[in-house]
């Protein structure tokens, strides 16, 4: 008798509490960060190839922190040089090739000159991985290019 109650209670709550969700609005991208091997090697590297602009340089010395909060457009990217960090390439040596590690893989950015993006990385010598590809669902080019730490950056044509 209990649980022929207590079930459509159950039933209730679940499906209201799941469907707050609809009157949420959408998250919106807010920023990124990266681990970093230098600090200076990759500010200049994103300033340089995204035009991102500086907003601060924080130093933590007794934690072993550098932290650059960039500007890139609408983006936000924290760099961050810790000292205890390692490559994954150190972790992963002795893993067959192809092996990745869980959690971050890449990010990107919408283009409007894939063009004048391609030329700009070129000239640049940024180090594209692979080549740019069209995206048989979108019919737009993509391309994945690799900073200074092997992070994964994708341009995507608008």
């Amino acid at each position: 008798m209990v649980t022929k109650f207590l079930l459509p209670i159950f039933c209730f709550m679940v499906f209201e509490c799941c469907g707050q969700i609809k009157n949420l609005p959408p998250p919106k991208a807010y920023f990124s960060a990266i681990i970093v091997n230098n600090m200076d090697t990759s500010l200049q590297w994103y300033t340089k190839i995204f035009g991102c602009q500086k907003i601060n340089l924080i130093h933590l010395e007794e934690r072993g922190l550098k932290q650059a909060n960039l500007q890139c457009g609408n983006a936000l990217l924290e760099l961050i040089e810790i000292k205890g960090s390692m490559d994954p390439s150190t972790i992963l040596k002795s893993k067959p090739q192809g092996t990745k590690l869980k959690g971050f893989f890449k990010f990107g950015f919408e283009v409007e000159d894939f063009d004048g993006w391609m030329s700009h990385l070129e000239q640049f010598k940024a180090h594209i991985h692979g080549s740019a590809v069209t995206d048989p669902n979108s019919g737009k080019r993509i391309v994945v290019l690799l900073d200074p730490d092997g992070n994964r950056i994708q341009l995507f044509e608008q």
